[in-house]
């Protein structure tokens, strides 16, 4: 079962969505939100908060409002994710108002067709971010992926698919409001005011305000989709007066419902945080830094690589377990029936094959636990300056070839003398090092080396 956990902080409250996915469905667990008032410590408001969700193990998601990012809708001619990051990447380049160190690139692709992909790059500026996450490690959140509010719309509305589409959805939060296109169940465009209903109660005209930023944001949508041809809208929120739902249809021309938060068990205000809740990361884009993401990446990978380890040990000792359970009621029968030893002699014989079986698989099971024993330790000796970018084990050698870069010759030299005093490691061989730089400046030491298996300690 895998589990993610979204925090939202806006101005007023601080929101929680836990989420579950057994197969491809995912389930809301539970939604809660607590009140912000100045001078309040948000982190630990926040670890009261989930403290009873009991979120470890759980992925966490940040979420960034849309106000603060920029989107472009671009087409790239190629359908392949590894191709389509690096066009986003040069696009990002090329194009971003912002120097390309200060921001940080996602992409979601909204479509595919005839060997182009149509991709929303949304970036969003570094520093922005780091608060977010900064935040989140103070509350004892580590390693987020950080998405934007427009997506947690759009997961919210797929739960429902109460209208015909193409549908704008207007999700009035209590300080900001997102206008969300979708279309062929995807999110085709969006954008975000730092206005929430409060700011819009205050005005007399707020209805014709409301409906006239509707009616932008699918002028907005039109410059990349020309096609597009509304056929409803929603009104997302709570306590969202009716005269607002009448003054959008006549501007749009298309029918209006408006839908409460909350239906999903939730407090009545967490449209966003469920609705990213309920996505699975390869459905949305992730802002986190890339530093960030790789930490994330090693550490699920310690994990799975400890778990199957654990699997695999536990296997063996079962088999060995079961076999000399075998091996020892043959024996027993044996020295029972000593008087009829022509008649046991082929009984014997069987004991004798199911005993070389026990001394096989105890073998291979100390093959095997020496290998998890290996990788293990080389995943969990590697410090956050080295990077892996490949390992490979041949079994009948005994050897572990890791390949990857440091920020430093001496980093690289320290990595392998902490390899070399791991637990079944016999020797280590530094293959080569390589130093580079990198465009912007900055250096940094490709190594490849070779783990020899050695005699347990």
């Amino acid at each position: 079962m895998t589990r993610q956990i979204v925090v939202e902080r806006t101005r007023r409250s601080i929101r929680v969505a836990l989420a579950s996915r057994r197969g491809r469905r995912w389930r809301v667990e539970a939604a809660r939100s607590a009140p912000v008032a100045d001078g309040d410590d948000e982190a630990q408001l926040l670890r009261r908060l989930i403290a009873p969700l009991k979120p470890a193990g759980a992925r966490v998601v940040a979420v960034l409002p849309r106000e603060q990012v920029l989107v472009r809708t671009v087409s790239f001619p190629s359908e392949e994710a590894r191709e389509l990051a690096q066009m986003v990447e040069l696009y990002a380049r090329a194009n971003l108002p912002y120097p390309r160190e200060q921001v940080v690139v996602g992409f979601s692709v909204l479509g595919r067709h005839g060997g182009f992909a149509r991709v929303a790059v949304v970036a969003a500026q570094h520093d922005a971010i780091e608060r977010e996450l900064a935040w989140l490690n103070q509350a004892g959140l580590p390693s987020a992926s950080v998405a934007v509010s427009s997506w947690g719309v759009w997961g919210w509305y797929r739960l429902r698919a109460e209208s015909a589409e193409p549908t704008l959805v207007i999700h009035i939060d209590e300080t900001r409001t997102d206008f969300t296109v979708i279309a062929e169940r995807r999110l085709m465009s969006s954008r975000g005011l730092a206005q929430g209903a409060s700011d819009w109660a205050s005005q007399a005209d707020a209805r014709e305000l409301v409906a006239l930023e509707a009616e932008r944001s699918v002028a907005t949508a039109r410059k990349d989709l020309p096609d597009l041809e509304l056929r409803a809208a929603v009104l997302a929120g709570v306590g969202i007066p009716p005269a607002w739902a009448d003054a959008v249809s006549r501007r749009l021309g298309v029918p209006v419902t408006v839908m409460e938060a909350g239906r999903t068990g939730g407090d009545g205000a967490s449209i966003v945080a469920e609705g990213l809740a309920v996505s699975g990361p390869e459905e949305i884009p992730n802002l986190a830094p890339p530093e960030r993401r790789a930490r994330a990446r090693h550490e699920a990978q310690a994990r799975e690589l400890g778990l199957a380890g654990a699997l695999l040990v536990t296997a063996f000792a079962l088999a060995f377990a079961v076999l000399q359970a075998r091996v020892s009621r043959l024996e027993r029968a044996a020295g029972g029936l000593q008087r009829a030893l022509d008649e046991i002699t082929p009984r014997a014989e069987d004991a004798k094959t199911r005993k070389h079986a026990l001394e096989t698989v105890a073998g291979l099971l100390r093959g095997r636990r020496r290998l998890a024993v290996v990788l293990g330790g080389i995943l969990g000796a590697t410090p956050e300056a080295v990077r892996l970018e490949a390992v490979t084990v041949e079994g009948e050698r005994g050897e572990t070839t890791v390949r990857g870069h440091a920020s430093s010759t001496q980093t690289v030299l320290a990595y392998v003398e902490s390899i070399t005093a791991l637990e079944g490691i016999g020797g280590v061989q530094l293959r080569y090092t390589r130093n580079r730089t990198l465009p912007g400046g900055a250096a940094r030491t490709d190594f490849e080396l070779v783990a020899k298996e050695g005699a347990d300690r």
